[in-house]
């Protein structure tokens, strides 16, 4: 209400209360859902939950899930989000070769790139923000830690015992069940991949397994089983019915690319009979058969166990160091179609100068200039690489920054850090 003053015929002044037209008309649920909800971090949204029985139906639509995680991957591609887990050794036994024993805390935590002025900040006053730390109990001894799996916001984080999902952002996890098919006893396979089977929209864990030993050829048959998350029930591992055609590397986390899961092919397990093929061992999720993708014909056959496989914008990349020149890193990069469909390998960068092997994580926007970067990691640092320019600068140094929640500075029994680039979302780990 609000006052208006109006003039009679007779001259005289009136005052006259007057309603005002209704500035603020109800938003309909299809904007709210649409143009706001989709837009809110996942932390908003877990505590919106809670608000109506309407709004805790709405978030927790699969239709809504998609759509807030499709919101999320755009605005990533403006402002990359890596998450950081520091590996964090439960004692130091001198003389080791390697770390035996493994904190059974696992901490995430995420760092913006626009946040940190792409670089201009000193690491020492850069703030990694903590979003969740995963404490699997004093009972729970590590002796091995594999390179974690990453899909969609959801973390596969591989043990020597045990397989462990997690959803950092909603802070949900999963412990999944043992393996019961392995048929070798000591020689344990410990290779498991995560990924999304776009046929049925399931998130599938795949774990490997050895089932023979032929002694004569010391070749290792082996199989594979598949986890549905969200399977309601049917909380349990299922067989995959083709044969695995080659075994694949032991210690190893596969990658997912558009419904494609790329193993590494175990040449010494693989038995004395033929050659293995020099290629990758991938999985399709929809149909669950096996095939080969072979490695780039460019690449020097002294690499080939030696690169690194990652995903960048739908397509496959690997990446190694030269052999003839080693201080030259080349990157090839293959597309993956939505249906599962391959490319032809191109040989997309050579990267010359730098003795290190450095892991791509995502392509950096534009600066304006029409020119182009890309944001890679090195154990304990994030560097962007300018490929105009070919000038490699230091982003952050990861054991130096600030961590949320932590007050001293150097971490104690520090291994390394994984790095990986972060998408949030609201996907769970039980039955939708």
């Amino acid at each position: 209400m609000y006052a208006m003053e109006l003039q009679n015929e007779d001259g005289r002044r009136k005052r006259r209360r007057i309603s005002p037209p209704n500035q603020n008309p109800e938003l309909s649920e299809e904007i709210i859902v649409e143009e706001i909800l989709v837009r809110l971090p996942v932390k908003s949204l877990v505590r919106f939950k809670s608000v109506c029985k309407a709004w805790r139906a709405t978030i927790s639509d699969p239709i809504f899930i998609r759509a807030h995680l499709r919101h999320s991957a755009t605005k990533q591609e403006q402002d990359p989000c890596v998450i950081i887990s520091p590996l964090i050794m439960d004692n130091v036994i001198p003389g080791e070769s390697r770390p035996s024993t493994f904190s059974n805390q696992f901490r995430f935590y995420q760092w913006h790139h626009l946040q940190a002025n792409g670089g201009s900040t000193p690491s020492s006053k850069q703030t990694a923000t903590h979003i969740y730390t995963k404490d699997l109990g004093s009972g729970e001894v590590i002796r091995q830690m594999g390179y974690f799996a990453f899909c969609d916001g959801l973390v596969l984080v591989r043990t020597d015992t045990k397989l462990y999902l997690l959803n950092p952002a909603t802070r949900d996890s999963l412990t999944l069940p043992d393996n019961k098919r392995n048929k070798l006893g000591r020689e344990f396979c410990n290779s498991a991949g995560l990924g999304l089977d776009p046929r049925s929209g399931k998130y599938k864990v795949v774990r490997a397994f050895y089932r023979s030993l032929d002694i004569t050829t010391n070749a290792y048959g082996m199989g594979m089983e598949v986890f549905t998350v969200g399977a309601g029930r049917r909380r349990a591992w299922r067989k995959i019915a083709h044969d695995v055609p080659y075994p694949v590397c032991r210690q190893q986390s596969s990658l997912s690319v558009k419904g494609l899961m790329f193993w590494r092919i175990d040449k010494v397990r693989h038995g004395h009979h033929q050659t293995p093929p020099r290629g990758l061992l991938h999985l399709n999720l929809a149909d669950e058969s096996f095939g080969v993708t072979r490695l780039p014909d460019s690449m020097d056959p002294a690499l080939d166990d030696t690169f690194f496989m990652d995903m960048l914008h739908g397509e496959l990349w690997l990446t190694a160091c030269t052999s003839r020149t080693p201080d030259t890193l080349t990157i090839w990069a293959m597309p993956v179609d939505d249906n599962g469909g391959q490319g032809q390998w191109e040989q997309r960068y050579s990267i010359v100068g730098y003795p290190l092997i450095f892991r791509p994580l995502a392509l950096l926007p534009g600066s304006g200039d029409g020119s182009s970067q890309v944001l890679f990691w090195n154990r304990l640092r994030l560097y962007s690489y300018d490929l105009a320019t070919s000038m490699l600068t230091i982003e952050c140094e990861l054991d130096r920054m600030r961590y949320q929640g932590r007050k001293a500075r150097k971490w104690k029994n520090l291994c390394k850090f994984t790095a990986r680039l972060y998408t949030e979302s609201l996907v769970p780990l039980t039955a939708y």
